[in-house]
């Protein structure tokens, strides 16, 4: 019930303006809901993303869209700038790189001189093109999720694609597992 009060209080305020507010991090709602009276109800952090999920199935939506989101472990790299709206705006670099951005539903522009992306499963891998200056040479965009992508860093790559359309390659190691890792950003 405290879930579904959360999910109403946040749409309610944020109906026509969306902003950071408007988003809490599943993990740092389990632990509002550890302060309160229903503490002894919420034991697992598993419970609560469950429970988030399924109301997102119930909703049709996805649970960013009820102002939950999971905070992003993926890094990128190379010629681009994303902008949220008129006033923030992020300047990714070729030499240095940044984690992805929580959310990206509210990306309203997107520029880049780049020719394509490339993913890369392994950030050993990430980091090694980036020393060796793949960004600038080969005029691309780096992106790695460390392995298994979480879902910030797929809705990247795909905002990447539709918005900027530009084609998306991937680096993953010749196994089952890298193919399964390639497989998820489709």
């Amino acid at each position: 019930m405290r879930l579904m009060s959360y999910v109403h209080y946040n749409l309610l305020q944020n109906l026509n303006n969306v902003d950071d507010d408007f988003y809490c991090t599943k993990r740092a709602f389990f632990y509002s809901l550890k302060n309160e009276f229903i503490k002894r109800f919420v034991v697992k952090q598993g419970k609560v993303d469950w429970a988030i999920n399924e109301i997102s199935m119930l909703l049709e939506c996805g649970p960013w869209e009820l102002g939950f989101i999971s905070t992003s472990k993926g890094l990128v790299a190379g010629d681009l700038s994303v902008y949220f709206g008129e006033e923030k705006v992020i300047h990714y670099e070729q030499r240095n790189y940044h984690a992805v951005p929580d959310v990206i539903a509210n990306v309203t522009q997107v520029r880049t001189c780049a020719a394509y992306v490339l993913v890369v499963e392994k950030d050993s891998v990430f980091q090694k093109l980036l020393r060796e200056e793949c960004p600038s040479f080969n005029n691309c965009i780096l992106v790695t999720g460390k392995g298994y992508p979480d879902i910030p860093t797929r809705m990247f790559v795909r905002m990447l694609s539709e918005k900027v359309q530009l084609p998306i390659y991937a680096l993953v190691d010749a196994n089952p597992h890298g193919f399964e890792i390639m497989c998820v950003y489709r």
